[in-house]
């Protein structure tokens, strides 16, 4: 036994998790509980994926052992018909069935792994089916208190439990009426898992074929430059007509809370709920938090004489309050979102530069600039190396996926074994080479999960679910994902052990050692359509979600629907693109702008500091009697005369011995005198200049 393997897979995955979560939420604005629940349905979630190809590994060693027992026994059996062969049976009792099987390497007692998969099942179902559903509705929920939270998830939330009590009612009246099925608690437990497990597998096909097709697809192009430009320009588009709605959206908010809080004032009844609204908005929305009117509810009744019309209740004060939690996430999103495309776009424009450049060192437009040997070697990697290896990587991606096509579509055909991926797993197991067999089940089933996941993560339902990277993911897309993450996964490994033949009903053996991820699980045998039908052919609708995802008719409906998509010989998409150019252009100058006016402010700052410093440095020379006021005052105009346009912007102060900064308000250069031979020609006004004093000159 060597627990290493499962120690170190157990850090690496929750290691993994915590990344993501940081990457996609934000654990320091929200709430502790989403965090800790989203943590742990993808912890959960992602374990299993890495543990089960160790329970692969071990199954193959338990059936080594039954099989070299079953022949001992059969050999007992034989031998012991025949006298004269006692021999053989006294050495065959002392050859051990172990004798001839290799231990894995990272081989487990029998009882982690059952115990394993029992906790993480049920606290994952428990998540997905009671816990995140509540918790997405709660998050979302205008009431101000814990109780109308709660009470407004669970009414959400009722039609969904319903629909899911009405399908299991109707599976257990079958389960019933059948004659021939014996209902207990056993059943009765495989009979909630089938129900679960089908529900996901029927997700779970249009899920990964869409990423088997996208995700080299996605690979390839990425290598191809132009039409990652073209696709960035297009989403500037997009984007920035979603900046606007949001932004719009917001403001609309925000002036009917500016509203609420007119009509509602201090000791109002209902002011306590407005201010928990107003929390909710940033610092710069103009609300006047706390302070507003502080004028008492009744005596603004007495001073005014009339009566407010009430218009605010708490109902209503819940839709607004509920508004504006969606809003702020969605403008603060969409702005972060556009500067992230922004900075997309401008690397893709550098590096087009840089791709016919000669002299083969990268320039940046959004970096200083770069000396030495890290241009050089930058020019190389971006331009010349990354999109080969991105190439290379898609073909590899590519292969994957059609073999795992192939494998999905014969997998149920045992006699001869056409899945390449059974066959790659039982080729490996004969030679008891348990580390290859752990090898090839944790990459087909992580390209399993990446094809899976990549379509879970990438998918957009309006602004419901959306999942958006640097800390941007609400917290109920977050939890969405989780939920979703607990009922694909079982369903997923369930598949993946179908697929290379260790599922006692494809195999069809009589006697057949499976795994403990199985044994926990169960047949589906209560339900013979689900067993023998939808598990078993199902899997195979994957090739016509390929061929639909492979010619984009899904995005061609959408566009024939209204929702603008993306497709390269489409008009359309070719004016957002060319709008996109435009709107990166737009920007690339106003941030030029920007730096140029941060540089020469830069510049102005660093030459009025030395202005001074040698001004200093006069006026201790003038203090040994060698300077005058005037020759200190004319020095101080040769020190800005050689800057050009900043000569006439300074000033020398001789009461307060400093130089002053004036604006093009403070100097004139059209007034009279600016005329030359004045005070003006150095920069000196004749109203603030101090008199002549006698003792100057000594």
């Amino acid at each position: 036994m060597n627990a290493a393997p499962f120690t170190v897979e157990m850090i690496f995955v929750f290691l993994l998790t915590l990344c993501l979560l940081h990457q996609y939420g934000n654990w320091r604005k929200q709430h502790w509980l989403v965090t800790t629940a989203v943590f742990v349905s993808w912890y959960f979630s992602f374990l299993i994926v890495f543990i089960l190809p160790l329970d692969v590994s071990g199954t193959f060693y338990r059936k080594c052992l039954y099989e070299a027992k079953s022949n001992i026994n059969n050999l007992k059996g034989d031998l012991g018909s025949n006298p004269s062969t006692n021999g053989s049976i006294k050495n065959s009792n002392k050859t051990s069935p172990s004798s001839n099987c290799e231990e894995p390497w990272s081989y487990l007692p029998e009882h982690v792994l059952p115990d394993l998969w029992r906790v993480v099942y049920w606290s994952s179902q428990i998540l997905s089916w009671l816990i995140l559903p509540i918790m997405q509705s709660y998050s979302y929920a205008g009431d101000f208190t814990v109780r109308g939270k709660i009470k407004t998830a669970l009414y959400e939330n009722a039609l969904w439990y319903g629909s899911y009590l009405i399908i299991f009612g109707i599976l257990l009246v079958y389960v019933i009426v059948k004659p021939d099925i014996h209902l207990d608690g056993a059943n009765l437990k495989i009979l909630g898992i089938t129900a679960s497990n089908t529900w996901g597998l029927l997700l779970l096909v249009f899920l990964m074929g869409y990423g088997l097709v996208e995700v080299p697809r996605t690979t390839w192009n990425t290598a191809r430059l132009e039409l990652q430009m073209a696709h960035a320009y297009f989403k500037i588009s997009k984007l920035s007509v979603e900046k606007e709605e949001a932004d719009e959206q917001f403001s609309e908010v925000v002036e009917e809370v500016h509203r609420a809080s007119e009509a509602i004032r201090y000791r109002h009844p209902l002011r306590k709920y407005l201010e928990v609204i107003i929390k909710k908005f940033p610092e710069e929305s103009g609300f006047n938090r706390g302070t507003d009117d502080y004028v008492d509810y009744e005596d603004y009744l007495k001073e005014t004489g009339s009566k407010i019309t009430e218009t605010h209740t708490e109902k209503s004060l819940v839709k607004l309050h509920k508004r504006g939690i969606i809003v702020t996430h969605t403008s603060r999103r969409t702005h972060c979102q556009w500067n992230m495309q922004l900075e997309k776009v401008f690397e893709l424009e550098d590096l087009s530069r840089n791709a016919g450049s000669s002299d083969r060192h990268y320039k940046s437009s959004l970096k200083g600039p770069s000396t030495g040997i890290r241009p050089v070697l930058e020019w190389y990697w971006r331009v010349w190396l990354c999109p080969w290896l991105l190439r290379i990587t898609a073909i590899l991606l590519f292969l994957l996926s059609v073999t795992l096509v192939w494998s999905e579509v014969t997998f149920f055909n045992v006699q001869p074994v056409l899945s390449i991926f059974a066959q790659m797993i039982r080729s490996a197991s004969k030679g008891y080479y348990y580390f290859y067999v752990e090898v090839i089940s944790c990459i087909i089933i992580s390209y399993m999960c990446v094809c899976v996941y990549y379509t879970v993560f990438r998918m957009r339902f309006f602004n419901y679910y959306y999942f958006a990277p640097k800390h941007q993911t609400d917290p109920n897309s977050l939890l969405f994902s989780g939920l979703l993450l607990c009922r694909l996964t079982y369903a997923l490994c369930l598949n993946f052990l179908a697929v290379i033949h260790l599922d006692g009903h494809v195999t069809r053996e009589a006697e057949p050692v499976e795994t403990s991820f199985t044994i926990f699980m169960g047949h589906m045998d209560v339900l013979s359509l689900i067993s023998k039908g939808v598990n078993m052919y199902y899997p195979m609708c994957v090739v016509l979600v390929c061929l639909t995802t492979y010619f984009s008719l899904g995005t061609r409906c959408l566009n024939c629907l209204g929702f603008q998509t993306f497709i390269i010989e489409d008009d359309l998409s070719a004016e957002y693109v060319s709008e996109g150019k435009d709107i990166a252009r737009r920007e690339r100058r106003k941030r030029e702008m920007l730096t140029e006016d941060g540089s020469r402010k830069e510049t102005w700052s660093e030459r009025a500091e030395s202005a001074k410093r040698k001004l200093s440095t006069r006026k201790s020379d003038r203090e040994g009697g060698r300077l005058s006021n005037r020759d200190l005052a004319n020095s101080s105009t040769n020190l800005t005369a050689s800057d050009g346009k900043y000569a006439r912007y300074s000033r020398f102060d001789p009461e307060s011995d400093r130089v002053e900064l004036l604006s093009t308000a403070d100097y004139d250069i059209n007034s009279s005198e600016s005329s030359y031979g004045g005070a003006s020609s150095y920069g000196i006004s004749s109203s603030s200049r101090a008199p002549k004093n006698i003792f100057d000159d000594l």
